[in-house]
């Protein structure tokens, strides 16, 4: 993928948080200090994993050099496209990166987003709650973790 930046210049990813169903504080932002698009992918993909948000409120990004020339898009789903309006014949510039692990859920099916995860993490806890319910004893909270090797551990 092209991107390094222009003249030793750093890059600015710019995106948009929208009202809607879901909380969140609307507004433009930024994330400043990238050398290349694909940090500035790899950046915009973990704010918008970790702000939970779909794509009505979570917002593409534009890619901006230090002087503002508009470098690039990344979509929603996280693949990077030339600064030009989309059309059919469209070419990314970059996929989406691959996990550097993947997760894989009790009937080895691949875990690959968010909401998988917390399904997941929800079901192990589940089966916790059963558990201390036949001892009758009681589960006040647990906090669930997925390790890179996709074992899950809770810490109550």
């Amino acid at each position: 993928m092209s991107g390094q930046s222009c003249n030793g210049s750093t890059l600015a990813v710019r995106f948009e948080i929208h009202a809607g169903r879901e909380v969140a504080v609307p507004g433009i932002k930024w994330i400043r200090g990238k050398e290349n698009l694909g940090e500035c992918q790899r950046a915009y993909i973990e704010a918008r994993d970790k702000a939970g948000l779909g794509h009505s409120q979570f917002g593409c990004a534009e890619v901006f050099s230090d002087s503002g020339e508009h470098i690039a898009h990344i979509s929603y789903n996280g693949r990077v496209w030339p600064p030009e309006p989309w059309t059919p014949n469209s070419t990314p510039l970059a996929e989406v990166p691959q996990p550097k692990y993947q997760i894989f859920d009790s009937m080895d099916r691949p875990v690959s987003c968010k909401s998988d995860c917390q399904t997941h993490l929800y079901e192990q806890w589940q089966g916790l709650q059963d558990e201390a319910e036949e001892e009758r004893s009681r589960l006040t909270y647990a906090i669930g973790k997925i390790l890179p090797n996709g074992d899950v551990t809770f810490e109550f």
